[in-house]
């Protein structure tokens, strides 16, 4: 149908009445309210003609490609624009790519970007993500109190185009609030989407039930404690850059060496440093390493979903004459610095290593 047919019969119709949506195999019960009307510029007609003398026509946005099963002797092609009617945002934010052929084949990270976007839309739009005052309401407690609990990790939000939006299950009164803010505050270290994609999922070692629908049993309530404690700990990972020259925080500067392992967080500070150094998953640059007679090296901790990491620690080594001293660390392991190391090799991994255990050493001590 065209958009001049469209104006025309709507315009015998009550400009009042409320437009509801019927797609296609849904019954009268499934209509749902026109919320969007958008053109497209840029799409394309693929008219398909069959061998019954009948055609079926296919539409889709020109950057997808062809279709599956493209026969140029039997289709016929007409590029231009469209206007789509939709019930809910993510009708016209998500495309259904399964017919067709990208043109592109890769899957870039702008591309999953905006995979998750969609689905956060989704979230909100199925009552699953509700507004921060819808939260405030349903609560029934004041903005000041909600900021407490957000601060003490027992309440987080989803950032949706740049607004905070709420987990609707903190307002639900079937979900023992008390035990979820607990566990919420387990899984404080990780990103807030990967704690909600942690309670809401079904989980195989769960017995294939949702941790959000755990709380109520003790025995099951500890189980997600136990898992929610295990997610953390294998969404962590700890990285060691090296820097020339002795900082006492983190520099602008790319480090001359940096690794990163998925080590135990439990173990201790310069044990899982020295471990992540020996038993790296990742290292840049490969060997030989960089020498310096004065560097600094950060250990970070990482969590999975969240860019920035965690600073814990950090230590600043020079070599006098010949012999390698540690002139800084922290935090302190004891009154005074100036320590000296064993440490046949010259390159900074090897000292730093040496380091790390001198002091493991001086910390157990």
């Amino acid at each position: 149908m065209k958009v001049s047919a469209l104006i025309s019969k709507l315009s015998e119709l009550d400009p009042d009445a409320e437009v509801l949506l019927l797609s296609g195999p849904a019954d009268i019960s499934g209509a749902d309210e026109l919320r969007r009307v958008e053109q497209q510029d840029e799409w394309r007609c693929e008219i398909h003609f069959r061998d019954d003398g009948l055609s079926q026509s296919l539409y889709a946005p020109s950057s997808f490609g062809q279709s599956m099963g493209f026969d140029k002797e039997y289709v016929r092609t007409v590029n231009g624009p469209v206007v789509l009617l939709a019930a809910y945002n993510a009708n016209l934010d998500y495309v259904y790519v399964d017919d067709f052929a990208s043109n592109g084949g890769t899957l870039g990270q702008e591309r999953l970007d905006g995979e998750i976007l969609r689905n956060r839309r989704e979230m909100l739009e199925d009552g699953r993500l509700i507004s921060r005052e819808s939260l405030l309401h349903l609560l029934d407690i004041t903005p000041e109190q909600l900021d407490i609990l957000v601060g003490q990790g027992r309440i987080f939000a989803v950032i949706i185009d740049g607004a905070s939006y709420y987990p609707s299950i903190f307002a639900n009164p079937r979900v023992n609030a008390e035990r979820l803010q607990s566990i919420c505050r387990l899984l404080q270290p990780i990103s807030d989407t990967c704690k909600l994609d942690f309670l809401l999922s079904a989980w195989g070692h769960l017995g294939g039930r949702r941790p959000i629908e755990m709380l109520d049993d003790e025995k099951d309530y500890r189980r997600v404690r136990q898992s929610a404690a295990v997610r953390v700990q294998e969404s962590t990972r700890t990285f060691v850059k090296i820097f020339q020259g002795c900082h006492a925080s983190l520099p602008q500067a790319e480090p001359v060496y940096t690794a990163a392992a998925d080590i135990d967080p439990r173990r201790p500070l310069w044990s899982r440093a020295r471990a992540t150094l020996s038993e790296f998953g990742y290292q840049y640059p490969y060997a030989p390493y960089p020498s310096s007679s004065l560097f600094t090296a950060f250990v970070e901790m990482h969590f999975e979903g969240t860019s920035d990491g965690a600073l814990e620690g950090a230590v600043c080594v020079h070599r006098d004459d010949h012999t390698w001293r540690i002139l800084a660390v922290w935090p302190a392991v004891s009154s005074e610095m100036n320590e000296p190391i064993l440490c046949e090799e010259q390159d900074v991994v090897s000292v730093a290593m040496c380091a790390f255990e001198r002091l493991k050493k001086l910390s157990a001590s």
